[in-house]
């Protein structure tokens, strides 16, 4: 009977008859040895007569009959017979054909699984690539491989689906097979996601990184969606304990009071470092002392502090240490919440600490200028300070590191200035890899000194949990290095990832798990250098003769380019700016740049800034050099030092005018006397300013000089006197 049959099932019949063929030959080949091409022939002609291929089963009868007439000719006129180098080059454009297809299929998955394109969008698209031809399939579930079934439990007011840590690990360290340890060391992070502003569902998802294995990333172990948190942490934990307990060398860094059974944030016994006990002043918890004994993994398991627990954590069967298993997250502790707090009062605080409208202005002008001086490191650029309650973590962080020291210069009063820069300081010091292995001790007492003087500036009412956990963060940099390698970023990162999953409010769980199941895991390699955006308008060397001239290049994951922002480099200690990027006849990436003369220390309160890489730099030299492209160590960020402007003048001006003590013939004296005694930014508070002599900040230890740039994790700062050159 005929029947017609899509291409792709007539293809996979005919290659199944080819592959059916070519066995047979090959084991005849095998039993008759040598043979002549005419027996080879004939035999494979008795073959295919012996089976009787029936074509018109699969084939309409028309497109056979052409066919087999069309072949029939060509054997008639050339006299030739089948041999097995002609099926061997229809076997292998067969082959290619479908290796085509399958990496358009790949290809596909990916960008869709990438991009999040919906079901449905998807599934039209191949519609109208298989209307024109191509060897697809017509729905999206088919190529995405979506997952049909996956077990659910229930799980108090919500659902849970473990995905498994061995599954995860094996499927996540493919990338870095060629490494080998004794010990994985986990760090885990739990937090929750609400998903709509209209409803209060939310995730509760497990997360992991691997510290041996930097480019496994982050990758989730299980997940819980409800309306609220769950209900039973050990309930909870289960199968991840489980999972645990076969792994026996394995180390955890954990984050987070819901795992540990403790006080939360406003608790009276809440820290988790030390037995400080808080008081209740103006509506919240305090804790003003700094000197209380800390707490230890022995006196947590035994329970020491009634007030401190609320239960006992499940993670205590797998001996974890309760206390120095747990590390402080700086992105929540220091940028989410101490760093808006501060501006908070600056903003809206009491008269002691607030600063005026204009000089928020001021200040909030000087941070737009800047937005263009910032390299493409930054994923946000500075917003006014008016917006700082829509700010980021990454903006919180930005403006206590690189813009802050520069804006609030010369705009806060000397001791909110050195205040701020205590804790600018001390930050730059724990986030750097090379400085807070050297200086970590000392980065403490700067923190501590911080929230000192911190009470006495804005008051001890605002010495809240967040505050006080300052003078801990000390301690973790001693224990694990940089604060970035157990920060919460990537996990905030991967949580804003799986959120883009949820397209819908219904079964958001089984949303997500599908969604992984198609998401591929890519190895992208971005460390191979790429020229992009030729030009034939740059300066060039004698020196030098160039092939070709380039804005931009990609070296090792670093952006170099001629626009500012992302062409100031450390070469040696010394500053340079970037003026072109050339091609030599070689091949080699050479730069053409600059190099600033003249460096002198940014502060020198609480420490030489210079000693951390922090530098004002003048004198733009007028000679070009060449640079290659390897020599270029450390990305800088150059940012100048006043807003040099107009309508900046203008206002200086007026700001002049009303704090002059020059007398004039036009000028009344009454009115000079009513201005002078309200005088800019004077910082008057008997009771809670500071006495330098009784809170001096600590001596310095002795510092190394640090090439430029050495201060921060992603970029360094250099600060430069004049505008950056564009």
């Amino acid at each position: 009977m005929d029947y017609y049959c899509s291409s792709q099932t007539k293809r996979r019949r005919i290659k199944a008859k080819v592959s059916e063929h070519l066995k047979f030959l090959e084991d005849f080949k095998v039993k008759s040895g040598t043979f002549s091409d005419l027996d080879y022939a004939s035999e494979v002609d008795n073959q295919i007569s012996s089976e009787k291929w029936n074509f018109e089963a699969h084939l309409s009868e028309k497109e056979t009959d052409a066919e087999f007439e069309d072949e029939h000719e060509e054997q008639s006129a050339a006299g030739r017979k089948f041999t097995a180098s002609s099926i061997e080059i229809d076997l292998n454009s067969m082959s290619e054909e479908i290796d085509r297809t399958r990496t358009l299929k790949i290809k596909l998955a990916d960008w869709a699984a990438n991009r999040n394109i919906s079901h449905s969008a998807l599934t039209e698209l191949l519609h109208i690539l298989v209307h024109y031809g191509l060897d697809l399939p017509k729905d999206s579930r088919s190529l995405l491989s979506t997952p049909k079934t996956f077990e659910v439990k229930e799980m108090g007011h919500g659902i849970y689906h473990h995905f498994g840590l061995a599954k995860t690990l094996t499927s996540q360290l493919l990338n870095d097979s060629h490494l080998s340890v004794d010990t994985l060391t986990l760090r885990v992070n739990i937090d929750g996601l609400p998903l709509f502003k209209s409803s209060k569902m939310e995730l509760w998802p497990i997360l992991a990184t691997i510290k041996e294995f930097p480019k496994s990333g982050v990758f989730i172990i299980g997940l819980y969606a409800g309306v609220a948190k769950p209900d039973s942490v050990t309930k909870y934990l289960k199968e991840f304990i489980e999972d645990l307990k076969t792994m026996p060398s394995s180390v955890m860094h954990l984050l987070g009071h819901f795992l540990k059974c403790i006080k939360g944030h406003s608790g009276y016994s809440s820290c988790e470092r030390c037995v400080e006990h808080g008081i209740y002043m103006d509506k919240k918890v305090v804790f003003p002392d700094c000197t209380a004994p800390l707490r230890t993994d022995e006196n947590f398991e035994l329970l020491t502090d009634d007030d401190h627990h609320h239960g006992v954590s499940p993670l205590q069967q797998l001996g974890v240490g309760m206390v120095s298993s747990f590390v402080l997250d700086y992105m929540h502790l220091v940028c989410l919440r101490h760093v808006k707090k501060v501006i908070s009062l600056w903003i809206k605080g009491p008269l002691r600490c607030r600063l005026s409208a204009v000089t928020i202005s001021i200040i909030s002008n000087h941070l737009k200028s800047v937005r263009d001086h910032l390299p493409r490191n930054f994923s946000r650029k500075p917003r006014s300070l008016m917006e700082y309650s829509q700010w980021k973590a990454t903006e919180f962080r930005q403006f206590l590191l690189y813009t802050g020291p520069v804006v609030l210069q010369g705009r806060l009063s000397a001791q909110m200035y050195n205040n701020f820069m205590l804790l600018s300081i001390a930050m730059t010091i724990l986030l750097s890899p090379v400085l807070c292995c050297k200086y970590c001790d000392y980065a403490g007492k700067l923190l501590k000194c911080y929230v000192t003087n911190f009470a006495k500036l804005y008051g001890t009412e605002h010495l809240v949990y967040n505050t006080h956990c300052l003078i801990h963060l000390a301690d973790d940099a001693r224990k694990y290095g940089a604060l970035d390698n157990i920060s919460c970023f990537p996990f905030e990162n991967y949580l804003g990832t799986l959120k883009r999953l949820v397209r819908r409010p219904q079964n958001p769980l089984q949303q997500v798990v599908r969604r992984l199941a198609e998401k591929p895991i890519l190895g992208e390699d971005g460390r191979q250098g790429k020229a992009q955006v030729p030009h034939s308008c740059g300066p060039t060397l004698p020196d030098f003769p160039a092939r070709m001239q380039f804005r931009q290049y990609r070296h090792e994951g670093t952006v170099i380019s001629c626009c500012v922002g992302d062409n100031c480099f450390d070469v040696e200690g010394r500053v340079a700016v970037i003026r072109n990027i050339i091609q030599l006849l070689s091949g080699a990436m050479y730069t053409v740049c600059q190099f600033y003369e003249q460096q002198d220390c940014f502060c020198r309160y609480p420490i030489d800034s210079s000693c951390l890489g922090i530098r004002t730099m003048t004198q733009l030299s007028d000679r070009l050099y060449g640079v290659p492209v390897t020599s270029l160590t450390k990305k800088l960020v150059v940012l100048p030092l006043r807003n040099d402007c107009y309508g900046e003048a203008r206002r200086k001006l007026s700001r002049a005018e009303a704090t002059s003590d020059l007398q004039t013939d036009y000028e009344i004296p009454e009115k000079r006397r009513r201005r002078s005694s309200h005088k800019w930014g004077t910082f008057s508070s008997s009771e809670d300013s500071v006495d330098s002599s009784e809170n001096e900040v600590p001596p310095s230890p002795p510092l190394e000089l640090a090439t430029v740039g050495s201060a921060a994790k992603v970029c360094s700062l250099g600060v430069s006197r004049n505008r950056s050159p564009s």
